[in-house]
């Protein structure tokens, strides 16, 4: 049986007049059929995907996926995060502004908040790189609740501080964590973030590789191949055929685009409530 991708070339290929791959290589169409994955997903906003990130202990910096585009939403102990400015925590502090809260915080924000440290509040998106994210106050252990940690080797309490679970080895009463590859110092606290972001596509290589954009939008991906097969040649009326092919292309672009603004979904009925005079 064909794969998906196996077919949008094969309909390609039609178009383009090249059942035999005379003029274009499998691997010309495949590199084109990648980048329209790409082009896709980038104007629609159509992936997205869920990750759980765990947090460091005295860093307020965590790691994003590599193919983490944009952070939409983060949750922390299934509550809600805000997206907050460094410019709006300068003036949660001068104006003892608290409106960007979801929660009541036990202490606002200090004159130097950047050093501020307690249970995570609110994700800082601003001047901050593509693959890291910041969380506001720095991560710390807990002042009351008992420590757990956890390994190969069973697990060991009476720690004061949060929940802490070690990669490797065991751990002892001062939150050193002792293993084969050295002495571990960082520990990720429980329970982690859950992060939901607009995905980067895989590169495609092969045409056995899964296309991670739903399967009716493979006639979009076909239109991007024909459109940009022809804008190569060379040959004046296949410029023009080309142009044509990413006009269709476009035409599913906004087809993907609304559905990804509606999150996939067409409410069946819906129910409005008139005000009159009566």
């Amino acid at each position: 049986m064909a794969t998906r991708i196996e077919l949008i070339l094969k309909n390609a290929r039609m178009v383009l007049a090249d059942k035999n791959a005379d003029r274009w290589t499998d691997e010309d169409l495949l590199s084109i059929l990648d980048e329209g994955h790409k082009d896709l997903c980038q104007h629609s906003e159509i992936l997205k995907a869920r990750v759980e990130v765990p947090l460091v202990f005295d860093t307020s910096f965590f790691p994003l996926p590599d193919d983490c585009w944009q952070l939409t939403r983060v949750t922390h102990d299934n509550s809600f995060m805000p997206f907050v400015t460094y410019t709006q925590l300068d003036q949660a502090y001068v104006n003892n502004d608290s409106s960007w809260r979801t929660q009541q915080p036990i202490s606002g924000p200090t004159i130097d908040w950047q050093t501020d440290t307690g249970q995570p509040e609110a994700i800082i998106y601003d001047r901050r790189n593509m693959t890291e994210g910041k969380v506001y106050p720095i991560p710390a252990l807990a002042d009351t609740a008992a420590a757990t940690f956890s390994s190969p080797y069973g697990v060991t309490t009476g720690v004061v501080g949060g929940t802490v679970t070690p990669i490797f080895g065991l751990a002892d009463d001062n939150l050193n964590i002792s293993s084969p590859f050295g002495l571990l110092t960082d520990y990720a606290i429980e329970p982690s973030l859950t992060c939901y972001y607009l995905q980067i596509p895989g590169e495609l290589t092969a045409v056995t590789d899964d296309l991670a954009t739903p399967i009716m939008f493979d006639t979009a991906l076909k239109y991007y191949v024909i459109g940009n097969a022809f804008l190569i040649d060379l040959a004046e009326e296949y410029q023009a055929k080309g142009l044509q092919q990413l006009g269709f292309y476009n035409r599913e672009l906004e087809l993907a685009d609304k559905t990804s603004s509606r999150d996939h979904q067409r409410a069946a009925a819906t129910r409005t409530t008139y005000r009159t005079g009566f």
